[in-house]
């Protein structure tokens, strides 16, 4: 029987973490009778510390010789499953007790491309924050072409959750390699005129903000993941100036002049704008032509 849904898990170094979150999904599955629904795949990138393959019962694993990254890793996950849905799932990170039910019910009812759910955050072992939403997603769940080009100009529509595709939509990735911000190029690149997206407030990801090795704690990373990621979607050179700028400057007033409330301020400046460009495609090909995004 093919899959409904399969779960692929990159994971470099985390053995414990990613054992406790196959135990959870395990258990999720068994509780739904779900076994033959749902499918586990687990890619070790490369990880010095052992990986068993008892110690994941009835899990795909597989391994890259060295540490390759998230996109390879997602990309070779991909290529073993065999799902009509797909989720990629950090190895430290969690979710809701109802969220594989609540991903499977809307399978089983709705045909999507993208389900996008918001998420919580943990900020230590056991304190877990209130539920995040993501307001500017909410607003363009309908123009998936305004939501691609809000995505050319800006790297969040967050905070997401975890976000579950159709194995169409994934096939339009090619998982490049960067620095950081694969996710946002992952969006940018699946997202089609004819895409549909939705959203599930009832079930969250657990975000874990305690992480070892988060991307989001090295800015040099960060920079190097904008720039990656703008040299592929801002095909015109005026428009990708523009948005490093925006970006950096981001990046300036938050880490280099330590002002939290001139950081909300430019946020509260310029998103607006922005989405106004991102709803107004024409607006954008008149500032920065055809080839823009």
């Amino acid at each position: 029987m093919q899959p409904t849904l399969s779960i692929i898990i990159p994971s470099h170094n985390r053995v414990e973490q990613l054992r406790s979150l196959v135990d959870r999904f395990r258990k999720m599955m068994t509780e739904l009778d779900a076994i033959n629904n749902v499918e586990l795949v687990v890619v070790d990138d490369g990880s010095t510390e052992r990986f068993f393959n008892e110690t994941f019962k009835d899990v795909i694993l597989l391994r890259n010789a060295t540490c390759l990254g998230a996109p390879a890793s997602r990309k070779l996950g991909f290529r073993r499953s065999t799902g009509n849905y797909v989720h990629f799932h950090d190895s430290d990170d969690d979710i809701s007790d109802d969220w594989l039910e609540g991903i499977l019910n809307r399978i089983a009812t709705t045909q999507f491309d993208f389900l996008f759910t918001p998420r919580v955050a943990r900020t230590a072992s056991d304190v877990i924050g209130k539920l995040e939403e993501p307001k500017a997603l909410q607003s363009l769940l309908s123009l998936p072409l305004s939501l691609k080009n809000y995505l050319s100009y800006e790297n969040c529509v967050g905070p997401l959750g975890a976000v579950t595709f159709s194995r169409r939509a994934v096939a339009k990735m090619s998982f490049p390699s960067l620095a950081s911000c694969q996710d946002w190029h992952m969006y940018w690149e699946a997202l089609q005129k004819d895409s549909v997206l939705i959203y599930e407030p009832r079930i969250w990801l657990v975000y874990n903000r305690t992480g070892l090795n988060r991307i989001s704690s090295s800015t040099d990373r960060k920079r190097a993941g904008f720039n990656g990621v703008t040299k592929l979607t801002c095909k015109d050179q005026r428009k990708r100036v523009l948005v490093n700028f925006y970006l950096n400057l981001d990046f300036d007033v938050k880490r280099q002049l330590n002002s939290a409330p001139l950081k909300r301020l430019i946020h509260a400046v310029l998103r607006p704008v922005i989405l106004e460009l991102a709803r107004t495609p024409t607006l954008d090909k008149l500032l920065f032509g055809r080839s823009s995004s």
